[in-house]
């Protein structure tokens, strides 16, 4: 009879690491919008049972994440036991095209003035470690273009949820006033032919160099760095020169990769001397940082009670500790998708009463600045 009941469970496992291995598509209500998303479960994730790394990948301007998901972290993750998760920018009013609210300006006017994607971002951040083990300390951005720029956003306004940041061809917008507050690791690539984000004039934002000395200044590193130079393998016209800078601790760091002839583009071997997603990870697993919500966390632990759970469909929901900063309850699916909307109205007792298809659900605390982790419910 044990043997049945070891190979039950062996089964029933088998079963929730095929289905909910790779990308899984998420949405969620943010600001009055839809907002999607996609994660990357490594099959590895459920064989280890342990918290792993979370990676955000951000897209360029007019890109999606039906294309960007596919740039190379992903397979890396297989074997280096990360989620990625890649969430899509807005189409702006103006141009048409979708396009991060960076802190990078066209003429002086801010892409996508009126969308919160900082806010947005943070929820995602919330939304995924409600799903999965992920290590606090271990989350990371990198982004591409204009995702650069908006990983640097987050860097400079978010750094104690931050581990570490990778820029690939973008810099700190000009709308974008930058005061991380402390130390920011971060690995930065452009190309001195680059003509969308122009090395030397940028029009968005910061030239390259500058950008390079800004996070030189805030990491409080040495000014003058060690210089090396890859070796021209590849033979594509372009070399690879590596500028690392470094201060008194780990986190005094910051690794410029200036690519000589280099273009608007993502360098990857073999056809180029360097790998950016090798050379992103390489970087990345080397930090971690503490994290300081502990308002959050406990919040986390402490702020709500679901019962009767499991249930055939009735839950009766009820906020403790006099929280009263929780200002909507989201019932989501285990896609993230939006199933049910609570509005609390400063109440603390709820009941959820109308008829969910059997399954699991993510119940999730929406407060007045930040999203918590709620509690899982079964509808059998």
């Amino acid at each position: 009879m044990k043997r049945i009941y070891i190979l039950i469970l062996f089964l029933c496992f088998s079963i929730i690491s095929n289905v909910e291995a790779g990308f899984i598509n998420g949405s969620f209500k943010w600001g009055g919008r839809n907002r999607i998303y996609t994660v990357y479960v490594p099959n590895i994730y459920y064989t280890q049972g342990q918290k792993v790394p979370l990676l955000f990948g951000l897209h360029g301007f007019g890109d999606a994440i039906d294309n960007f998901k596919n740039i190379c972290l992903t397979g890396i993750a297989d074997t280096a036991n990360f989620i990625c998760v890649y969430p899509q920018a807005l189409s702006d009013p103006i141009l048409g095209a979708n396009a991060w609210n960076s802190g990078a300006t066209v003429l002086g006017v801010p892409f996508n003035r009126n969308v919160d994607d900082v806010g947005f971002l943070n929820a995602l951040m919330d939304t995924v470690k409600s799903k999965y083990m992920i290590e606090d300390s271990k989350v990371y951005f990198f982004g591409y273009s204009f995702g650069s720029f908006m990983s640097q956003r987050m860097a400079c306004e978010n750094r104690e949820k931050i581990a570490a940041i990778g820029a690939v061809s973008g810099t700190i917008g000009s709308g974008l006033d930058c005061q991380p507050g402390g130390l920011m690791p971060i690995v930065y690539f452009h190309g001195t032919s680059d003509d969308v984000i122009k090395y030397y004039t940028n029009y968005y934002g910061k030239p390259a160099e500058e950008n390079r000395d800004f996070w030189v200044a805030n990491n409080e590193c040495n000014p003058v760095p060690t210089i090396d130079s890859l070796p021209d393998i590849a033979r594509d016209g372009k070399t690879i020169t590596h500028w690392t800078y470094t201060g008194a601790t780990t986190e005094n760091i910051m690794e410029f990769y200036k690519v000589q002839f280099g273009e608007h583009e993502w360098l990857g071997l073999p056809d180029n001397d360097i790998s950016y997603c090798q050379t992103i990870w390489a970087f990345f697993k080397r930090f971690s940082r503490p994290q300081t919500t502990g308002i959050q966390q406990n919040l986390v632990k402490n702020s709500i009670d679901v019962f009767p759970n499991p249930s055939s469909g009735l839950f009766q929901i009820r906020l403790i500790n006099g929280n009263t900063d929780v200002q909507q309850i989201n019932i989501l699916n285990t896609n993230g998708a939006l199933v049910k909307t609570i509005n609390t109205n400063g109440g603390l007792n709820f009941i959820l009463s109308e008829k969910l298809t059997p399954g699991t659900y993510f119940i999730q605390l929406i407060g007045e600045k930040s999203v918590y982790e709620g509690k899982k419910i079964v509808v059998f």
